[in-house]
């Protein structure tokens, strides 16, 4: 299966509909995308640090332009798990599926999280990270979204 039929398949198991007319639907996709690859089906994205979080350009094009060499890209047509992977997704999320900025905190959070790990950073640490790039997010917020990423993602 195509990488970018893969997507919409997985993006339409979780309830959303893939639309590119608005940076807010965009950056919704940018995200899910990590989540789906962090919760553990491999599509084979590679995501650094942008303005907005974890970005992985290829991904856009993939979204944008089905005849581009990298849509033809095949991935698996199902993955090991991949019905209790979303379903865990889908819990995990809840509305907030539906909300860019929400996504925006989660996965950058996710993003930090993994990489402050290996640097043996701390909770408050990590948020304060968070806060320099990101200060439209509070600390109670950053730290409820940091305890979830946690219960969920690491038990």
């Amino acid at each position: 299966m195509k990488v970018r039929e893969k997507l919409i398949q997985l993006y339409s198991d979780l309830g959303v509909e893939p639309r590119l007319d608005n940076f807010a639907s965009r950056k919704q996709l940018q995200k899910l995308t990590y989540l789906i690859e962090a919760f553990g089906i491999f599509l084979g994205f590679k995501f650094s640090w942008y303005l907005h979080g974890p970005y992985d350009r290829r991904l856009t094009a993939v979204l944008y332009d089905d005849t581009r060499e990298e849509s033809d890209r095949q991935v698996d047509n199902t993955f090991q798990n991949e019905g209790e992977i979303i379903k865990k997704l889908k819990e995990f999320l809840g509305r907030d599926i539906h909300s860019s900025r929400t996504l925006e905190l989660i996965v950058s959070l996710h993003y930090l999280d993994y990489v402050g790990r290996k640097q043996n950073l701390t909770d408050d640490k990590i948020i304060e990270q968070l806060r320099s790039l990101k200060p439209q997010y509070t600390k109670e917020e950053s730290a409820y979204y940091l305890k979830r990423i946690h219960q969920f993602m690491y038990n």
